[in-house]
């Protein structure tokens, strides 16, 4: 019963984390969304400035900067989305092993409580008949001291 309560918690702690992981993802994701309309609008305003505006060459390169800076940022979201992936793949194998684990457990106890109840069975049916052998033996015993007294 322990070994399955602590499957339980195993099972519970891994789709926490899971959970957790795939919130984490799904912010990572929407931030990356974020950052790639931010960089599209970046970059039309600098495409607008370099038609309309040839003077202002340094908000161009500011710009441009921003623009280099959102992509390093993209990248980064990018690989990190890449190891959470990973993870929640690794953490999805497990809670799989877990559950066949689990699975096997339940069966094994299953197997032993019906094991149990069969052995009490057998032990109750032994006592039935040992009783019944006692009464058997006393009755011989009651009929043989009424032979001998006769």
């Amino acid at each position: 019963l322990s070994s399955m309560q602590n499957w339980t918690h195993v099972i519970r702690t891994l789709q926490s984390q899971r959970l957790e992981l795939l919130k984490v993802q799904q912010s990572i994701c929407i931030q990356w969304q974020n950052y790639h309309l931010e960089a599209n609008r970046y970059n039309q305003q600098m495409n607008q400035i370099i038609k309309h505006n040839q003077p202002k060459q340094k908000e161009y390169k500011d710009l441009k900067h921003r623009i280099e800076d959102y992509k390093k940022q993209i990248t980064e979201i990018y690989e990190k989305i890449s190891k959470l992936s990973v993870k929640r793949k690794v953490l999805e194998k497990q809670m799989q092993a877990a559950n066949k684990q689990f699975t096997v457990t339940k069966m094994t106890i299953n197997s032993v409580n019906n094991t149990a109840k069969q052995f009490k069975s057998f032990i109750n049916d032994r006592k039935q008949k040992a009783v019944k052998l006692v009464e058997f033996m006393k009755t011989i015993d009651v009929i043989s001291k009424q032979y001998i007294k006769s």
